[in-house]
């Protein structure tokens, strides 16, 4: 199954990673990875 973001979605994410970006730039990056590949997982698997 393909997976995409919505515009707007991707515009949430983008914003939720500057707000974590300005104490954690690091932690602004992994979270923005583990939420991506949450997102795969689910795609991956719709039913489990």
């Amino acid at each position: 199954m393909q997976l995409s973001f919505s515009p707007q979605a991707a515009l949430d994410l983008e914003e939720i990673g500057d707000y974590i970006a300005r104490d954690n730039r690091e932690r602004a990056l992994s979270f923005l990875a583990e939420i991506e590949a949450h997102c795969y997982r689910v795609a991956e698997m719709p039913n489990a």
